[in-house]
């Protein structure tokens, strides 16, 4: 199985729109992580996650953790190996509904 290229982190895809107040933007970044795992492991199926909205700081705390040590920060997905499969991590920022 081979991983992915990180994608470059894009404006739109990972800061909230310019014209957005400080109290709009405190919540809106999450962080969604996909485990692929080999099929060749029976019972052992890959999962999904995607956090609540929270600040920058704390969802790229959590980024940190989900991949054992400090991320590129000119990327917004990551992809490290895990064992059995792989472990994708996306950071994203929604604006609040």
């Amino acid at each position: 199985m081979s991983a992915a290229r990180p994608a470059a982190i894009t404006p739109s895809a990972v800061e909230p729109p310019a014209d957005m107040t400080s109290a709009d933007m405190t919540s809106g970044y999450r962080v969604r992580v996909v485990e692929h795992i080999s099929e060749q492991l029976p019972g052992v199926p890959g999962w999904r996650y995607d956090s609540p909205p929270q600040t920058r700081d704390d969802a790229l705390g959590l980024v940190r953790m989900l991949l054992g040590g400090d991320p590129d920060l000119t990327r917004s997905h990551w992809v490290r190996p895990i064992a059995g499969g792989q472990r994708s991590v996306d950071l994203v920022w929604e604006p609040p509904r």
